[in-house]
């Protein structure tokens, strides 16, 4: 395999609003490393709050927060945890497994300069 630009990963953490979501997040963190253990990947996660991007302290790219702020008007705390993987909420609500990140990152494609 060619050596290609990382996924770009972020996790938004409700936990700031909601402390009982604390749980929600370490489910998330779980299946990420878990996901990129099986794959052989060592990616950085980028994480956030959702009162940062609430309160536009964050430092996401413009469209990523217009993404999580629609699902928080749309959802409040129920969309969190959230996890975007190159610029795209890929899930929300609730953990995925570490099977479903492997399947979404095998499938994100590669950088192609």
């Amino acid at each position: 395999m060619e050596n290609t630009k990382s996924p770009e990963i972020v996790t938004v953490s409700g936990a700031c609003c909601a402390p009982r979501m604390a749980k929600l997040d370490q489910a998330l963190e779980k299946a990420l490393q878990g996901a990129m253990s099986e794959l052989g990947l060592n990616l950085h996660v980028q994480k956030v709050s959702l009162s940062a991007v609430l309160n536009g302290k964050d430092a996401l790219p413009p469209e990523q927060r217009q993404q999580v702020l629609a699902l928080f008007q749309r959802y409040n705390l129920q969309c969190a945890p959230m996890v975007l993987i190159n610029g795209q909420v890929r899930f929300a609500g609730i953990p995925p497994s570490a099977q479903q990140v492997k399947e979404v990152l095998q499938a994100v494609p590669s950088s192609h300069a």
